[in-house]
């Protein structure tokens, strides 16, 4: 299951810098905002953060790594990122000018990729 979570964090984290990325391109575009790309890209996020909630239940992640990268960081950083995300996505939601809304939710979804990042490096360096 491990390798699962791995694999589907890469799409994840793929997903989330697409999502910003679209977001961003559209603040200027006069487009109405529309939230479900971004919702969409936080619904895996979630998913993925519970499959990772999963493997460190199932493989007692705290027993045996030998890193607190693995055991303590990757789970904040990747909590914090989601947390983020559900934000941005809300406040996008609450803004009243489409302009805004992209802007908002790009910059938080920026945010989040940034965060997930972070959280596999600390996941990869405490791998051995």
């Amino acid at each position: 299951m491990t390798g699962l979570h791995r694999i589907i964090g890469y799409v994840v984290l793929l997903g989330v810098l697409v999502a910003a990325m679209h977001a961003r391109s559209l603040v200027r575009s006069g487009r109405e905002y529309a939230p479900g790309p971004y919702v969409g890209a936080v619904v895996a996020l979630d998913l993925q953060v519970l499959i990772g909630a999963v493997v460190y239940v199932s493989d007692r992640v705290w027993d045996v790594a030998d890193t607190p990268l693995l055991t303590w960081v990757h789970p904040v950083l990747m909590v914090a990122a989601l947390a983020v995300g559900h934000v941005a996505v809300r406040r996008a939601r609450s803004e009243q000018m489409a302009a805004d809304g992209f802007a908002t939710v790009g910059r938080g979804l920026l945010a989040t990729f940034v965060l997930l990042v972070l959280g596999v490096a600390a996941a990869s360096s405490g791998v051995t």
